[in-house]
């Protein structure tokens, strides 16, 4: 029976949908300061108890106004649809302050207007309003203070999944960008479960101060121009435009247990399994570069293999998957700490330790999770002298290894721009999927599969039968054994002998050849005295000899 929603579940739905994070909800609150023209904006956050506080000093409310402040579709900023179509502020829906009292176990807010004596005070429970009175504290100032209590509170599954540290710097994020966009008002951001001020923001006379400001670049009266602001944004990393993170497969975990690959042949397609490999018959070596193969395509009713597919193996390729998914395990620890679900990556120490450049942001992601690191062979230390500078005591093994190949072959050192890239990639991932990969890091995978290649067979190696046999089975317990080490294909279908041999010579169709000459025929008889006759007015005399 199809019946309308109660009110309270229509309500709890769009407030699900309008207030998804705690970094929004900061930023709702944010936005309606700035619309009440304050020029100071001071947020607390508890990650603890999802607590948030927004104080400003903007104009304030009065008695009426703090009655109305709340309610769904109640707002002060619109009164027409041409107001819609010319928004003047950020909130004029009515809705930000609902949805966080429908999302919130409690929320207060109290408001002073400019020379007034009173404070007003409205409390929510659990989205409904217990009162709107006058406060017994008097607010020292005009302004508004919204404070939210238990964010998120009935939806447990929501807040697990939000971590703690990253959700953090989300919100600071979102005070940077505000602050961006109003130099002229005054942002600070305070940690109360740590007690710290992590952002401090005073008032500055335009985007490019505040652009040095945040992020620490030039300073300077003569640091304020256009070329000055177009070296600002060259050394700045926008995390806007970041591209996302790649990810690589763990063949060492059982991923691709049940990866297959599909390969569409002009007449026909076929899905090779790995299964498939195992009744792979070798031929014999062509040319030095390919190994010719029988493979079973299909298993007939009786169970026994049936269709032989023609098929050729690049034989580098294929040797290169092979040491490219033995390196992969040999670069893990064989014996995993007690307790501990995670795979741990070999590491080598490096003396002196490499110092690396990083941003304000980066440094503080790695400090967060620099324990979560070390699984993937990363010693990071934090230096007290520079806030932009880290120094790795500890890198992967086969860095360590693809280093003393580039020397051996007389180049130069590789180590510190692979460090870099891996950090690189770290930062990506804590900032778009919320935490270190747990699978093989992309870097590390080109590292082996480098390794893989400069060792495997190359083209021109002569191979005897036995050696493409032992190549083939070998290839047969890959995870991947469709595919080189860099992606490409390990193997390529000629011809199934099946479809060959039931291909039959096409027979004339006579009863249609039977027709054609009948009306041809007829044809001919209607016209074939006019046609007589034109030919022997138009043909020469022939005498006989």
């Amino acid at each position: 029976m199809i019946k309308c929603l109660s009110v309270e579940v229509q309500a709890r739905l769009r407030s699900g949908l309008a207030i998804c994070s705690l970094g929004q909800c900061v930023e709702e609150l944010a936005l309606n300061s700035i619309d009440a023209e304050a020029k100071c904006v001071a947020v607390r956050v508890n990650m603890e108890t999802f607590q948030v506080q927004v104080i400003d000093n903007g104009f304030g409310m009065g008695s009426d106004d703090v009655d109305k402040v709340g309610n769904r579709y109640f707002t002060s900023k619109c009164d027409s649809v041409q107001d819609l179509e010319n928004p003047r502020f950020y909130g004029f829906r009515g809705e930000a302050l609902a949805s966080i009292a429908d999302m919130a176990s409690a929320v207060e807010i109290s408001s002073k207007k400019n020379k007034s004596m009173k404070t007003f005070v409205k409390l929510f429970k659990n989205g409904k309003v217990l009162k709107a009175c006058e406060a017994d504290l008097t607010r020292p100032s005009a302004g508004t203070t919204v404070t939210v209590y238990n964010l998120f509170y009935q939806l447990p599954v929501r807040r697990k999944c939000m971590d703690p540290r990253l959700e953090f710097e989300k919100v600071r994020q979102r005070i940077e960008a505000l602050s961006l966009m109003h130099p002229s008002i005054s942002f600070s951001l305070r940690n109360d479960v740590s007690g710290s001020m992590v952002l401090q923001l005073p008032k500055t006379k335009d985007i490019c101060s505040r652009f040095r400001q945040i992020y620490g670049l030039a300073t300077g009266d003569d640091a304020v121009g256009p070329e000055s602001l177009q070296s600002l944004f060259s050394g700045w990393d926008n995390p806007v435009f970041a591209r996302y993170p790649e990810v690589a497969v763990d063949v060492s975990s059982g991923q691709a247990e049940s990866l297959a690959v599909k390969i569409h042949n002009i007449l026909y397609p076929y899905r090779f399994t790995k299964e498939m490999i195992h009744s792979m018959q070798v031929l014999q070596q062509v040319d030095n570069k390919f190994i010719a193969c029988v493979m079973s395509t299909k298993t007939e009713e009786n169970g026994e293999a049936g269709g032989n597919l023609l098929v050729l193996v690049d034989q580098h390729a294929a040797h290169e998957r092979i040491r490219l998914e033995q390196l992969t395990i040999g670069s893990y620890e064989k014996q995993q700490p007690q307790g501990s679900g995670r795979k741990k990556l070999l590491s080598s120490t490096i003396s002196p330790p490499l110092e690396i450049t990083v941003t304000e942001e980066q440094r503080r992601l790695l400090s967060c999770y620099h324990k979560n690191l070390e699984d993937l062979g990363l010693e990071i230390i934090f230096p007290d002298t520079s806030d932009s500078l880290v120094l790795v005591g500890k890198v992967p093994l086969c860095f360590v290894e693809r280093e003393a190949s580039e020397l051996r072959r007389g180049r130069s050192t590789v180590t510190k721009s692979i460090v870099e890239e891996f950090i690189q990639e770290q930062v990506e991932l804590l900032q778009t999927t919320g935490g270190i990969q747990g699978t093989l890091p992309l870097t590390v995978q080109k590292v082996l599969a480098s390794q893989a290649c400069h060792g495997a067979i190359k083209f021109n190696d002569d191979l005897s039968l036995e050696e493409s046999c032992r190549l083939i089975e070998a290839l047969s317990w890959c995870q991947l054994p469709f595919q080189c080490a860099h992606g490409r294909p390990s193997m390529l279908p000629l011809a199934d002998i099946d479809h060959l041999e039931q291909e039959k010579q096409i027979k004339p169709n006579l009863a249609k050849l039977r027709r054609m000459a009948q009306a041809w025929h007829l044809f001919g008889k209607a016209e074939g005295c006019d046609t007589g006759q034109s030919l022997q007015a138009s043909a020469p005399p022939y005498e006989l000899p």
